[in-house]
């Protein structure tokens, strides 16, 4: 997910999905609060292709204030047992028609970011 101010690319964050399961890899930014805007377009995407939790990895005040919370690596093991039988998204992925851009505030949610 990419965070741009005009011509300017200000933020972004990456990772790969298990399933219905994202597990993010790393995040930055150059501009205060961009990584905080591609994160909330990343989860409502998500939301909308049915994702059903986000690995966040790292327990930082930035994710805890999104709701993320720590889960013990035997649930978490668990849980990315069970997303392989969600649906894969397999290729390049977009925002769904309509949301490239929009500045829509908050559609959905995934059920959880977990650390």
């Amino acid at each position: 997910m990419e965070a741009w101010e005009g011509e300017a690319l200000v933020s972004g964050l990456y990772g790969l999905a298990i399933g219905d399961v994202f597990c993010g890899e790393s995040m930055f930014a150059r501009r205060p609060d961009a990584s905080k805007i591609a994160f909330v377009r990343l989860t409502q995407q998500l939301a909308r292709w049915g994702f059903s939790m986000i690995d966040c990895q790292m327990a930082t005040d930035h994710l805890l204030r999104f709701g993320a919370r720590s889960i013990p690596r035997e649930e978490l093991m668990a849980r990315l047992t069970a997303a392989r039988g969600g649906a894969w998204r397999i290729g390049p992925w977009t925002l769904d028609q309509g949301e490239a851009g929009a500045r829509t505030g908050w559609r959905g949610s995934v059920d959880e970011c977990v650390v």
